[in-house]
């Protein structure tokens, strides 16, 4: 029997002009706990964990893509989960006219509900390498795949590597005949514990990109660092 899909929200936060560095993450973690006084509401039925991103830059880091501000991420437990959650429409009135004074655009114009595969595990990182991927049109999902494959086994391979987590997150079906704010075929997350890893691993490989595909474009290099808002329920 296939596992339940336990779907992601993961949004790209875009600051409001009026916030400034520590300024903007504090106003984003306030929305955070607003958020969160709704979600408990249900009991935390439906919602398992929530984390917030905060952008970091380092020196050598190979940034590019839009200009984010953090990642938002909200884990929820089923599919039935996520309809329940937004069943709330009090909620959702409430938590958009807050979004208006967090953010320079609403969140769903940058995000996306995810599946997400899990290749190497262990404990939560804190610190991740966010990397957005889209294929052309005329790229199967296969070959997106073993792109992605041979990324991921060039960074994780031998005896030393630096990643502690690899997870590829793909869209679920959108909501609405709109389709996604983000327009991506996969996001990964590359998790690492410290700076130091993420230095290290720079300088061990001359090009950490993935070799060049002409059917394939990663439209956000990030990095991030993770403030858990809520943390995942226990087994």
């Amino acid at each position: 029997m296939a596992s339940e899909v336990r779907p992601k929200r993961i949004y790209f936060a875009v600051r409001h002009p009026q916030w400034q560095g520590d300024a903007f993450i504090q106003r984003w973690r306030q929305h955070g706990r607003l958020a969160m006084q709704f979600m408990a509401e249900q009991s935390w039925a439906h919602v398992n964990r929530y984390v917030h991103g905060d952008r970091i830059y380092l020196q050598g880091f190979p940034n590019s893509g839009p200009v984010y501000d953090g990642m938002g991420i909200v884990f929820f437990n089923s599919i039935w989960s996520r309809e329940q959650h937004l069943s709330n429409a009090n909620a959702r009135n409430i938590l958009l006219l807050d979004e208006d004074e967090t953010f320079a655009h609403r969140v769903n114009q940058h995000g996306m509900v995810c599946q997400e595969s899990v290749f190497e595990g262990g404990q939560n990182p804190i610190f991740k390498w966010v990397q957005v991927y889209k294929a052309s049109a005329g790229c199967s999902l296969s070959m997106l795949d073993q792109y992605l494959r041979l990324h991921r086994e060039s960074l994780l391979s031998g005896s030393h590597s630096e990643v502690q987590s690899w997870i590829e997150n793909r869209p679920l079906p959108p909501e609405s005949g709109a389709g996604w704010g983000l327009q991506a075929d996969a996001i990964v997350e590359i998790g690492f514990q410290s700076i130091e890893a993420i230095q290290s691993l720079l300088e061990r490989y001359r090009d950490v990109s993935p070799s060049a595909n002409p059917s394939i474009t990663c439209t956000l290099n990030m990095l991030v660092q993770d403030h858990e808002l809520k943390g995942a329920a226990k087994p």
